[in-house]
C-alpha cells in the first residue's frame, strides 16, 4: 500500500504543533499523568504483583516503567504502520512526559484510520 496524492485543490485544514500549542501540550501531559497515577493506584490497590513482597515504592516504580515501555511500543506501532501504509519514514519526538510519531505523508481515510488504530488492533500494545 502506498500513500495517495492529495487532490489538486487540497488545502491543509489544521495541524497540531505541540511545541507551539501550549494548551494541547498541557492537556496531553495532564492525561498522561492521570493515566500513570491511575495505573499506580490500581497496582497498589490490587497488591500487584500478587503475592509479592515488593514495597509500595517498588510497585509504583515498576508500574511507571511499564507505562513508559507501553508508550514506546505504542508509538513504534504507529510508526510501523505509517511505513507500511505510506512507504515513508515516520518521525519520532520525545517531549517528556510523552512521545509522538508523525509523518508528512497524506493519508486517505482508510490509511489514516489504519495508522491511528494500529496499536489497538495489532495487539502489540493494547
Amino acid at each position: 500500500m502506498t500513500a495517495v496524492r492529495p487532490p489538486p485543490d487540497y488545502q491543509v485544514d489544521s495541524t497540531i504543533d505541540l511545541k507551539d500549542d501550549r494548551q494541547a501540550a498541557v492537556a496531553i501531559q495532564t492525561v498522561f499523568v492521570l493515566t500513570v497515577a491511575a495505573a499506580i493506584g490500581v497496582a497498589i490497590a490490587l497488591d500487584l504483583p500478587f503475592g509479592s513482597s515488593w514495597s509500595t515504592g517498588a510497585i509504583a516504580a515498576f508500574t511507571a516503567l511499564a507505562c513508559a515501555a507501553y508508550m514506546v511500543v505504542h508509538e513504534l506501532t504507529h510508526g510501523l504502520f505509517i511505513r507500511l501504509v505510506s512507504g515513508e519514514s515516520p518521525s519520532y519526538s520525545v517531549r517528556l512526559p510523552y512521545l509522538t510519531t508523525g509523518s508528512a505523508a497524506y493519508f486517505d481515510r482508510r490509511g489514516a484510520v489504519t495508522v491511528a488504530l494500529a496499536p489497538a488492533l495489532s495487539g502489540a500494545s493494547s
